[in-house]
């Protein structure tokens, strides 16, 4: 009994430690261009209803059809909008957030049925310290509300296949999950949980039971509400859209490579990187694994465990790596079996150890170091362009270093000092997302560059943007405006003829289509290649009444006026 409610606070300290970690100061920092923003913007154009009852199934940006993405991350947001009047930043952040406490949690209540309480437990807690996790959590992002899904749906999977609990209920849970990971991100909701079920039956030769677990009653509810919803989007839609949100996106992404083209070892070589800390475990993992899990005569529980989390890992990496279009964020859907195998491997390695390994404190002791003067150095010298880092932020950063030392050195045990660490990150992530991001939003968030534009023009007026159209969300949700999208940055002096007030262009745009000659700069925002314009056309116009007109050129990406 004891030991019951020892797991179950475990549990609880972690989830309330990630719903800290991932939900406090949500709102503090701007929505960062592009996708932040164009979510945003997409959900706010549902909670406005501006395109009435057809708008929740046919989505909109910019007034237009949008065609890129399923409605379920975006009916969420403006739900979350809906008591402010506004899908403000915190309320584009909140499904993402609230989605990745609850696979936290699913990590921990899974990994405890699976490995035991105290894996579960450091699985979790590896889990919500996972850097792109932890990045994306805190994000407008469809990848975290996918990961949710598909998690749900491969933990009814085993529950299924171990014969835990009601089959009937864990059936529908597992196609109610897939249908809402269909509506989330498309068909990769619902394939890439298929084939880590397939593989992992196959290696236990037992593939043809996988017939049983997709009737078409059952499927009724994982296909069908994609089915509905695509239909009745294409009912409402213009020709056309059909092609565009289903052909394209499909067959164009995965086969042909018409986004996010990379080499097809790229995502062998970030996933480490997304993964860090913990992905310093796996040789751990790999350790652990040949010695002891899968030696012979092992027990075959933890074998199987071990196998299905691999196989949940291995199918989704080998998935989209076969795909032409490739983001590290892809793999974020498998990181809960990483982070298991990490956990588990940590806590049969440290079992009956009083201390951890000396080398390894002697590399925790260099990457501290390392963390204390790179803190230093970026708050006291300007070695980032237009970024200004308190001085909070370096001494917040070594006072957690200090002080977790002093915690270690403490310790007695293995997995207590591994614990420690685990909390050490997890503050030092705190600091980073409270004092460090906010001193980027010179360079990150567009909320400058369309407050300016729209500061130049009557409202109701649009705004003009020349070839950078991944910026129309981040234009349109911070302008309030309307964004025309102007083409080749030599349309720029026909935008003026006829009639344009505004626009906003790439510096390097401007200059490439000697602009100059028409155009005059009034705003410069970001630095380098980033480095955008606003500007208006350089003949005398009368300003509308009650136009503010702003003197010079406010170089904004350096944080003040200049003249």
């Amino acid at each position: 009994m004891r030991d019951g409610k020892s797991a179950l606070a475990r549990q609880g300290l972690v989830v309330g430690a990630a719903a800290l970690l991932f939900l406090i100061g949500l709102g503090r920092v701007d929505l960062w261009a592009p996708d932040e923003p164009r979510y945003a913007q997409v959900a706010e154009e549902i909670r406005s209803f501006e395109r009435g009852p057809r708008g929740l199934v046919l989505l909109s940006l910019n007034g237009e059809v949008y065609d890129q993405k399923p409605p379920l991350y975006y009916w969420l947001a403006a739900l979350a909008g809906s008591a402010s009047d506004r899908v403000t930043e915190t309320a584009a952040r909140l499904p993402s957030a609230l989605s990745g406490v609850a696979v936290v949690a699913l990590t921990a209540v899974f990994g405890a049925r699976l490995l035991g309480s105290t894996s579960g437990a450091l699985a979790a807690a590896m889990l919500a310290t996972t850097g792109l996790f932890v990045h994306l959590t805190r994000r407008a992002q469809l990848d975290v509300l996918l990961t949710l899904c598909e998690g749900i749906a491969l933990v009814a999977f085993w529950r299924i296949d171990r014969g835990i609990g009601s089959r009937r209920t864990n059936l529908w849970m597992m196609h109610a999950a897939l249908g809402l990971g269909v509506l989330a991100k498309g068909p990769v909701g619902f394939v890439v949980p298929l084939l880590v079920m397939a593989v992992f039956l196959a290696s236990e030769r037992r593939l043809a039971s996988l017939r049983g677990l997709f009737a078409w009653r059952h499927l009724a509810l994982s296909v069908l509400p994609g089915i509905v919803w695509i239909a009745l989007a294409t009912l409402f839609a213009p020709d056309g859209f059909f092609q565009s949100a289903v052909v394209d996106n499909i067959y164009g992404r995965y086969l042909v490579g018409t986004s996010k083209v990379r080499p097809w070892h790229y995502l062998i070589t970030v996933f480490p990187l997304g993964t860090l800390p913990w992905s310093v475990l796996w040789p751990v993992v790999a350790i652990v694994g040949s010695r002891e899990v899968f030696a012979a005569g092992a027990p075959e529980e933890p074998r199987r465990a071990w196998r299905f989390l691999l196989v949940w890992a291995g199918t989704t990496l080998a998935f989209f790596t076969l795909s032409s279009g490739k983001r590290d964020l892809y793999l974020l859907t498998c990181y809960p079996a990483v982070a298991l195998l990490a956990a588990d491997a940590t806590v049969r390695a440290l079992r009956g150890r009083e201390a951890i390994p000396q080398w390894i404190r002697i590399a925790l002791a260099a990457a501290a170091a390392l963390l204390a003067i790179g803190s230093i150095v970026v708050a006291a010298a300007p070695v980032l362009p237009n970024i200004d880092v308190p001085a909070s932020f370096a001494l917040s950063m070594l006072a957690v270093l200090v002080g977790a030392a002093l915690a270690v050195r403490a310790a007695r045990g293995g997995l207590a000092q591994t614990s420690l660490v685990v909390g050490t990150i997890f503050a030092l992530e705190l600091v980073v997302f409270l004092l460090f991001f906010p001193a980027l939003e010179a360079e990150k968030s567009p909320r400058l560059v369309a407050e300016s534009a729209a500061s130049l023009t009557v409202p109701g007026t649009p705004i003009g943007l020349v070839e950078s159209q991944p910026l129309v969300g981040a234009l349109a949700y911070y302008s309030g405006r309307r964004i025309e999208q102007i083409g080749p940055a030599e349309e720029l002096r026909r935008y003026f003829e006829e009639g344009g007030r505004v626009a906003v262009i790439r510096e390097e745009a401007f200059e490439r289509a000697e602009a100059g000659a028409f155009a005059e700069v009034r705003a410069r925002f970001r630095s380098g290649r980033r480095a955008l314009v606003v500007v208006t056309e350089r003949a005398e116009v009368a300003a509308p009444e009650g136009t503010p007109q702003p003197s010079g050129v406010s170089d904004a990406g350096l944080g003040r006026a200049g003249g």
